[in-house]
């Protein structure tokens, strides 16, 4: 196997870098893959945050290769999605996160797995390591589910089904006026609808919004994990378009390293899709308790129920 290089792009978020690069070297197959930085330019009075952010990328180790890509001018936007591209165009195929995203020992070997099953299956644009924390049918026989939904949280992609400064939101004003699209939209999470409007405005700018936009148009799905793989520790108020929020939390990553099975003619499950779709729904209030007692029971079941919460 051809192992996808990863990509990252990082600013100025030095302990979060840190916690991200320490699980990626912990992954099973972190020696054979490589990986590439790419570094932002700062801001003014940034610059001393970016300088420690390099200093400590140039001492990472434990991967195939390490490239930095150490930016001169500062863009946010150019810089993830510019090095999206470049690693596209020049390698075909690619891993990519952010600075917040921690992973689990056997995220890369999944990613890897999955970019060569779905390689040529023409409905699955991306690949992701994120699984929200809901309950997934018991009988539920296969290690991943499609969603309608983009999930840019550790995800993989190829060259010839992504170009991220290709998807866009422009022709929404006349979409939404089609109650079937606006449904469609929707299908993967209520909160698309407002994220797109957003975008088509110039309130945002977000990748992860234009390519969820894309799939509604084009009938295209995500390839999700049937537990997490990934955990975004930047949902702390440090990140563009992030809040401080604990909704997304995962309380255990998913153990499994290998032998991963994958569906060769992926369906929709339509208990999944509900579930997905209610945990997205706008909460006028968190309960943290509540939020943590239901992710625990939705990923580990009883036995660790009891052990959390009663003691036992």
């Amino acid at each position: 196997m051809k192992f996808a290089p990863i990509g990252m792009s990082t600013y100025t978020r030095l302990d979060h870098l840190k916690k991200t690069i320490a699980s990626l070297q912990k992954n099973t197959i972190a020696q054979k893959s490589s990986l590439y930085v790419f570094s932002d330019a700062p801001r003014p009075g940034d610059e001393n945050k970016v300088e420690k952010v390099r200093e400590y990328l140039r001492t990472v180790n434990g991967f195939r290769s390490v490239t930095i890509v150490e930016r001169k001018d500062n863009n946010r936007i150019k810089n993830n999605r510019g090095g999206i591209k470049q690693l596209l165009d020049d390698l075909g195929k690619i891993i990519f996160l952010e600075e917040d995203i921690v992973t689990a020992p056997g995220f890369l070997q999944f990613m890897n797995d999955a970019l060569d099953f779905y390689e040529n299956n023409d409905k699955v644009i991306s690949i992701c390591g994120y699984c929200p924390p809901i309950a997934i049918p018991d009988n539920y026989p296969h290690d991943t589910f499609i969603l309608p939904r983009f999930s840019a949280w550790g995800f993989a992609t190829w060259k010839n089904k992504f170009d991220p400064f290709r998807f866009s939101t422009v022709g929404f004003e006349e979409k939404k006026k089609d109650e079937k699209f606006v449904k469609k939209l929707s299908a993967g999470g209520e909160d698309i609808y407002k994220m797109v409007e957003d975008d088509c405005c110039g309130k945002i700018n977000a990748l992860d919004v234009r390519v969820m936009y894309h799939q509604a148009i084009n009938n295209l799905y995500t390839v999700y994990p049937r537990q997490s793989l990934v955990q975004n520790i930047g949902l702390d108020g440090s990140g563009v378009h992030c809040g401080n929020s604990n909704k997304f939390h995962i309380n255990f990553l998913w153990s499994k390293e290998k032998d991963f099975t994958y569906q060769v003619d992926p369906k929709v499950n339509r208990k999944i899709l509900i579930e997905n779709k209610n945990f997205r729904g706008i909460r006028k209030k968190e309960n943290s308790f509540i939020d943590n007692l239901y992710r625990i029971a939705c990923y580990a079941g009883y036995e660790k129920f009891k052990k959390v919460f009663l003691k036992k």
